[in-house]
C-alpha cells in the first residue's frame, strides 16, 4: 500500500485526462463528506474515498494531493471576515468561527476519513505516499503539516499499548521488526530468535487501530555494567542469571510506519520501557545506549577534512592525515591517532549543529530525551555498516533517572548539552 518512489514534476505525468476523470471522482466524494450531509453519511463515504484511493497509481496520487491541497485550503475572504466580527464582538462563537476559517477544511476531511473503518491506518501510509513528493512539489508541505497536527492527538501516547515482545509472538508481528530494522541488520527469524535470549528482549507499541502493525520498537539487552560492543550483545548465549546484571541497554530503535516520521514516540517508549523495567526487574538499576554515530565518517573525510579546520590543531590534523587516503588501514592508527579521532567524534556529537540542535540524529534524539553523553569508544560496531558510517565507534548515552527531567530541560531551553567528566576531557 505504501508509496515511498518519488515522483518527478512532470507535466505528462500527472496531467492525463484519465487521471483528472478519476480524481474528480473522489474530489466529489471529498466535497460531499465535509459537507452537512457528510455528518450522517461520514463513514460510507469516507470508507469510499479511502477504497478509491488505494486503488490510485502514483500519479494519480499526486494529482489527488494537489489538488485536495488547493481546493481544501483556507480562504483569506472568510479569514478577513471572521477576524472583522471577531474584533467588534470578541465572543466564543465569533472565536470558534475565527478557528474554523484559518484551519481551512483539511484537516476536517481527514478527520471525517478517519471514521472508516481502518481509516487511521490507510491515512498513515497515504502519508507515506506523500512525504517523497514533498521535496519536488514544496506547496505540499501545508498538506503535510496537516496531518502532522493530526497524528500527534491520534497516536498520543496515551493510547498506545505496551507490549514485550518475545520469541512466542506471533511470526507475522516478528516479521515486521525483520523489515523495520534500520540500525542493525536482521536476517531472519533465527537472527531474530537470538535476540530474544540470553535476556534480550523487544518492546513495542501497538496502536488500536492498527493493530497487526508495530509503531516503533525498541531493543534491549541486560548487562553487568555498561555494555560496549555491539557484537557481543547480539551475539550473546550464554546463559546467565537475571540477577547477575544490574543495567539495561538501549541498542535499537525503530520507526516501523514512515508515515508517522516526526511525530514524537520514541522518546515516550523509551520512558515507558524504563518505568516497566523498573517494576518487573528491580535489581536494573542503571539504563544506558549503545548508540551508532551515523554520519560522522561523512563529515571527517568530507572535502579531504575541511569540517575539521577550526576544532582541532595543525598538529592534530597533520597526525591524522592518513584518514583521508581511501586505502588506509584502521589497524594502522596509533594510540595517538584514535584519541584525536575520538576527539573529533565528540566535537561532531557536541558541536556540529543545526539550528542550535546536534546535526547528529542519534545524539538530538537522546539528549532531547534527557541523557547524557557517557562514554565514546572504539570498536563498539565492527560491522560494515558501522565501519563506513563511524569506524566503528560507538555512544553511551546514559539516562539519569533523578537527572532526566534536568538536563532535557536544559538541553531545550538553553542548548546545553550534558558530559561525563571522561567526555569532557577528550574535548578539552
Amino acid at each position: 500500500m505504501q508509496n515511498i518512489n518519488p515522483i518527478s514534476r512532470n507535466k505528462d505525468l500527472i496531467n492525463p485526462n484519465h487521471v483528472f476523470n478519476k480524481i474528480d471522482y473522489i474530489l466529489k466524494l471529498c466535497e460531499e463528506l465535509v459537507s452537512y450531509k457528510g455528518r450522517t453519511s461520514g463513514i460510507s463515504l469516507a470508507t469510499r474515498i479511502l477504497d478509491e484511493y488505494q486503488k490510485l497509481n502514483e500519479a494519480e496520487k499526486l494529482s489527488y494531493f494537489l489538488d485536495v491541497n488547493k481546493r481544501f485550503t483556507s480562504n483569506i475572504s472568510d479569514i478577513r471576515r471572521d477576524a472583522e466580527l471577531f474584533l467588534e464582538n470578541s465572543n466564543l462563537k465569533n472565536l470558534n468561527n475565527l478557528s474554523v476559517s484559518i484551519e481551512g477544511k483539511r484537516q476536517e476531511l481527514f478527520r471525517r476519513m478517519n471514521m472508516a473503518i481502518g481509516g487511521s491506518e490507510v491515512l498513515v501510509f497515504m502519508r507515506g505516499d506523500l512525504l517523497p513528493l514533498i521535496n519536488d512539489f514544496p506547496e505540499l508541505k501545508e498538506l503535510d503539516n496537516d496531518l502532522i497536527h493530526l497524528f500527534r492527538s491520534w497516536f498520543n501516547p496515551g493510547f498506545l499499548k505496551l507490549r514485550k515482545i518475545n520469541w512466542s509472538t506471533e511470526a507475522s508481528i516478528l516479521e515486521k521488526f525483520i523489515a523495520n530494522e534500520k540500525v542493525h541488520y536482521i536476517k531472519d527469524l533465527s537472527e531474530i530468535k537470538k535476540r530474544l535470549q540470553n535476556h534480550k528482549e523487544f518492546y513495542a507499541y501497538f496502536h488500536p487501530a492498527i493493530k497487526i502493525e508495530p509503531i516503533i520498537f525498541v531493543e534491549v539487552a541486560y548487562t553487568k555494567g555498561i555494555g560496549k560492543s555491539i557484537q557481543e550483545i547480539i551475539n550473546r548465549n550464554t546463559k546467565s542469571n537475571l540477577s547477575e546484571f544490574d543495567s539495561c541497554m538501549f541498542y535499537s530503535i525503530n520507526n516501523c510506519l514512515v508515515g508517522l516520521s516526526r511525530i514524537s514516540l520514541g522518546n515516550f517508549l523509551i520512558k515507558r520501557v524504563v518505568q516497566k523495567i523498573l517494576v518487573d526487574k528491580p535489581n536494573i538499576k542503571k539504563f544506558y545506549t549503545l548508540s551508532p554515530v551515523p554520519g560522522f565518517v561523512k563529515w571527517l573525510l568530507e572535502n579531504k577534512g575541511k569540517n575539521i579546520v577550526g576544532y582541532i590543531s595543525e598538529t592534530e590534523i597533520k597526525s591524522i592525515f592518513i584518514i583521508f587516503d581511501n586505502t588506509f588501514d584502521l589497524s594502522k592508527l596509533n594510540a595517538k591517532t584514535k584519541n584525536v579521532i575520538l576527539k573529533l567524534c565528540a566535537i561532531y556529537l557536541i558541536k556540529v549543529k543545526i539550528k542550535d540542535r546536534p546535526i547528529n540524529k542519534v545524539a538530538s534524539f537522546h539528549l532531547g530525551n534527557g541523557a547524557f553523553i557517557n562514554d565514546i569508544f572504539w570498536n563498539g560496531d565492527t560491522s560494515d555498516n558501522g565501519m563506513k558510517s563511524s569506524l566503528g565507534i560507538m555512544v553511551n548515552y546514559e539516562y539519569d533517572l533523578k537527572r532526566m527531567d534536568e538536563y532535557h530541560e536544559s538541553f531545550f531551553s538553553k542548548g546545553k548539552i550534558t558530559l561525563s567528566k571522561k567526555v569532557q576531557k577528550m574535548i578539552e
